[in-house]
């Protein structure tokens, strides 16, 4: 957890995790997800063994990223313990495991659409842009738009990807 859990039960921080919050690094997001996990405990017990570490919202969806392995153990792609979050939040989740390669983390976000390939481009400038292929026949099953998809993975990895269809 991003927090304490003493913190998470009591609902206040404590001096550590205040200061985390100040400083940008958990956000409320963070405390309010962390919370619902916990609260979710009794009901999946399997949850005790994830190691939760961050929220990203992405707009009409929030990105839970957990350690590695975590992913499939609990938050498989018909998860209960997803469909209580959406019904809390309101919102749709998808979970990604921390440290994931670059194409792990773009895969994971564009299921069920297939992922063709990665480019790598050189922009004039000298910056780098990844070139994320996918099928034309995919363009429909995206989970979210292509702009809040390339927004969320630069926010994950602060690589920037352009997402073509083929």
């Amino acid at each position: 957890m991003p927090i304490c859990t003493i913190d998470i039960r009591s609902g206040f921080l404590c001096s550590r995790c205040q200061d985390k919050l100040d400083k940008g690094l958990i956000t409320q997001l963070d405390i309010d997800i962390a919370k619902e996990l916990l609260s979710l405990e009794d009901k999946f017990p399997r949850l005790k063994e994830i190691e939760f570490k961050r929220a990203v919202d992405a707009g009409s969806m929030v990105i839970i990223i957990v350690g590695r392995g975590n992913s499939s153990e609990v938050f498989g792609s018909k998860s209960r313990v997803v469909k209580e979050l959406e019904k809390r939040f309101n919102k749709k989740f998808r979970v990604l495991e921390e440290n994931s390669s670059i194409r792990r983390t773009i895969e994971d976000m564009v299921t069920p659409a297939a992922l063709l390939g990665i480019n790598t481009l050189w922009l004039p400038d000298g910056s780098l842009e990844k070139k994320v292929r996918l099928s034309l026949s995919d363009s429909k099953k995206l989970p979210a738009g292509i702009q809040v998809i390339e927004e969320t993975i630069k926010a994950l990895t602060g690589e920037k990807i352009r997402i073509v269809f083929e």
